[in-house]
């Protein structure tokens, strides 16, 4: 087997991540041609996130807590199923061992992997990057891809820690995930980038009760009580932690509680001798696993310290006042996320009270609220200079629309999408005919900009190319989509459908939709072809003159589905040897004649008034819940098939169909029907009728193409044409 190379110039943007110390992403491209079969992934992760926002210059990332010492690939396709590159040793040097995962730090914040594939070529792969786990650690445990998202990390009796060693020679590193789909071409390059979340979280305390007389609070230990000694590898829902007895015994080192004499910064930091500190802080100390269970084991902490020469201790529960100022809720042990805990004096002064406030590890500022990832991405300053078409209400300052129509010629759509989780776009299309010349294409994702309101949000600036097509058939479109995500969990997000033609595509169909007339000053937007066809009508043969299978499949094809009115049960035509109700039935209720139990819910019912009974009672159009056509699109009122009878309409007798004089996209094939009294199928290629939705004193309005425009009683067989919400 070939293998397929890629190398991943990988992103220490550790995570989800707000940091002041993380990445901002420039993508370069390589030029030489690539060996056959080789398919080669590459990205360029530089360091500089921008932030309008002041922040506590403590609060970013260490560099031993970025630290990457080695990593690890597991992708996975559905062809192919799951193939892990551990990684590779300490000594080799690519392209030695070039199916494990060789690290280099560029010594810039950034670092560079490669490792070459031995499967997926041609698919799209979910990716996922770990990095730091024990050197020792067996890989060959993992075996399925839901064994790695079930898969925990190595639990540990000690804390975990970024800096000193867990054996002699063996530096602390802390374990870090993340993930990206791409697909994977062969003889092409790629791109692909991380973003890293540890998994661990960090809790730091601030003393401001701290002073050297009376009632002053000295904080001399702490420790972390019920932390989860593992967490999973991948994020589950919710961050939900893994079932394992917790422990109590992970304690802060003493030596790194520091003296301040202003706030906590590096310039402020001071020693006792100075008898300058007006408080004490622990950051960068203490780290703990996720912990999710706020009701039966919660993580929380233990300070302890000294006021008025006793020695006093305090159990502090991670928890959060709501706005009442009264009630509180207990807050999770969530990865990659920072708890400061800020321990006050209490208001009589004898002893200490705290406030806990969350936020991302390194956020500038902290928001008082639980962290979660259920926030689908916010979009801004959309423009789309080339679109024909819109679909969906929005503003597209703060917002964007459900659908876009661009031309062959091509184009692009710009945005910004925004979330406290970072963003991801990627993009699909809804078949491989659809996806032929790979026309849409994200082509720049912006540097990320921390933005500080209410909360903090990463903010990310987009453009997507639409390739021109010039060779596109000009009655199909080609439907993509655009998947905008929350990059920390990729089910919520937001899709938008672009279709690159003359206009939207009619139903799950690749035919363009026509614009044809107006009602009440709005465009009227048509299908191409009936309910149930799959062509576009040109030729309808006479019953006496389709005389062969083709012939009649041909018709078939181009005519589709007869329906009663009122029903969403399709008829064939010539369906009469075995769809038909005993003739004399007695007629249910339209209620009870739509119900999927009626016994005669799939056949034809023979009437020369109704095929329900209290037709003279119904007062209402067409319902929507029997309406047959698809998703977004309606049968047609009486308005809208008054566009056509205005343009005197008439079945050519040559062809059996009629094509629009004033636009010829638009064809109407003369399909005939299904007699009201006998159910049987007549006059295809002769005759054309169809209903509208419109329903008036007991009968229904229908256009028959000789031309006419009336109500009629509703239990003849005839096609539908849709039309588009």
């Amino acid at each position: 087997m070939k293998q397929i190379h890629l190398i991943y110039w990988v992103s220490m943007f550790l995570a989800l991540s707000l940091f002041l110390s993380c990445n901002e992403e420039e993508i370069s491209r390589k030029t030489d041609p690539l060996p056959d079969g080789v398919m080669r992934l590459s990205a360029t992760i530089r360091n500089g996130v921008k932030t309008r926002a002041l922040g506590a210059p403590l609060s970013d990332a260490t560099d031993d807590e970025k630290r990457v010492d080695r990593l690890a690939f597991f992708v996975h396709t559905e062809a192919e199923g799951l193939q892990i590159y551990p990684p590779a040793p300490v000594a080799s040097v690519y392209p030695t061992d070039p199916n494990k995962v060789h690290l280099v730090d560029n010594r810039d914040g950034t670092y560079t992997a490669n490792v070459d594939l031995t499967a997926g070529g041609g698919y799209e792969a979910d990716v996922v990057a770990v990095a730091n786990l024990p050197e020792d650690y067996d890989y060959s445990q993992i075996v399925t891809w839901q064994g790695l998202l079930d898969s925990v990390t190595v639990a540990t009796a000690t804390m975990p820690l970024c800096t000193g060693e867990y054996v002699a020679g063996k530096k602390n590193a802390f374990v870090m995930y993340a993930s990206a789909t791409v697909a994977l071409h062969k003889e092409k390059e790629a791109e692909i980038s991380f973003a890293m979340e540890r998994l661990v979280a960090r809790i730091d305390i601030t003393n401001k009760a701290y002073g050297t007389g009376r009632n002053a609070f000295v904080l001399t230990g702490a420790r972390i009580l019920q932390a989860k000694p593992a967490s999973y590898v991948t994020p589950h829902d919710l961050y939900a932690s893994p079932e394992v007895v917790t422990v109590s015994d992970w304690r802060l080192d003493n030596t790194l509680i520091k003296l301040y004499k202003g706030e906590v910064t590096t310039d402020n930091e001071t020693t006792a001798d100075a008898a300058d500190a007006v408080c004490q802080a622990a950051w960068h100390a203490l780290y703990t696993y996720e912990n999710d269970d706020v009701s039966h084991a919660p993580t929380c902490l233990e300070v302890t310290g000294t006021m008025n020469g006793a020695t006093i201790t305090r159990k502090i529960p991670f928890e959060v006042t709501d706005a009442d100022g009264i009630t509180k809720n207990p807050v999770p042990i969530v990865r990659n996320h920072r708890y400061l805990v800020q321990i006050n004096p209490a208001p009589g002064q004898t002893d200490i009270s705290y406030k806990l406030t969350v936020d991302e590890w390194n956020a500038v500022d902290t928001v008082n609220v639980q962290p979660n990832q259920d926030q689908v991405p916010v979009i801004s300053n959309y423009a789309c200079a080339a679109a024909t078409n819109t679909f969906g209400t929005f503003d597209a300052s703060t917002g964007m629309p459900d659908t876009i129509v661009v031309p062959a010629t091509g184009g692009a759509i710009s945005f910004t999408a925004s979330c406290p989780f970072d963003t991801r776009v990627t993009v699909d299309y809804a078949s491989d005919e659809d996806a032929t010349g790979g026309w849409l294409e994200v082509t720049s994702r912006s540097e990320a900009d921390v933005v500080t309101k209410a909360g903090n949000t990463l903010e990310r600036a987009y453009e997507i190319t639409i390739k021109a097509n010039a060779g596109l058939d000009a009655s199909l479109v080609n439907r993509g989509y655009l998947y905008i995500a929350n990059g920390g969990n990729g089910s919520k997000v937001d899709t938008v459908t672009i279709y690159q033609g003359e206009n939207i595509a009619y139903g799950e169909t690749r035919f363009a939709a026509i614009i044809m007339g107006q009602v009440s000053g709005k465009n009227v937007v048509w299908a191409p072809v009936n309910v149930g066809a799959t062509e576009i009508a040109t030729l309808v043969k006479k019953d006496a003159d389709a005389t062969t299978d083709e012939d009649k499949a041909a018709n078939e094809r181009q005519c589709g589905y007869y329906f009663q009115w009122g029903r969403k049960e399709p008829f064939m035509y010539g369906g009469e040897s075995d769809d038909l109700a005993p003739l004399g039935v007695t007629l249910a209720t339209y209620a009870n004649a739509t119900k999927s139990d009626y016994e005669y819910v799939t056949k034809f019912i023979m009437n020369s008034n109704s095929w329900f009974s209290d037709y003279a009672s119904l007062n209402k159009n067409w319902p929507k819940e029997n309406d047959p056509c698809p998703k977004g699109w309606r049968v047609p009122v009486k308005e809208e098939l008054q566009i056509v009878f205005d343009q005197t309409p008439k079945v050519e007798e040559a062809t059996g169909i009629w094509v629009s004089t004033t636009t010829s996209e638009f064809v109407l094939p003369a399909a005939g029907d299904r007699n009201y009294n006998t159910g049987k199928s007549e006059d295809r290629g002769k005759i054309a009728s169809y209903w509208s939705a419109t329903f008036d004193a007991g009968k229904a309005y229908r256009l028959n193409l000789t031309p006419v425009l009336e109500s009629r009683d509703i239990a003849p067989g005839y096609p539908v044409r849709c039309v588009k919400e």
